[in-house]
């Protein structure tokens, strides 16, 4: 369910993985392994990610991905 929700968030603001990777100071291969639902992000690149969505969705968009 987390992958699929951080695929789907991305892909709303046109973001490649690559473009994803730098906004929120992680790999692109550590984003294709979240989207694969191979891991999980830790609390840091949660709290990056949150940052980096806070104005780019809305909350409802969020938690019905």
């Amino acid at each position: 369910m987390l992958a699929g929700a951080i695929r789907n968030l991305r892909k709303k603001t046109f973001y490649s993985q690559e473009a994803f990777a730098n906004e929120i100071n992680v790999t692109v291969g550590t984003i294709n392994r979240w989207e694969k639902g191979k891991c999980r992000p830790n609390i840091t690149a949660m709290k990056n990610i949150k940052n980096f969505y806070k104005n780019n969705c809305l909350m409802k968009d969020i938690i019905n991905t």
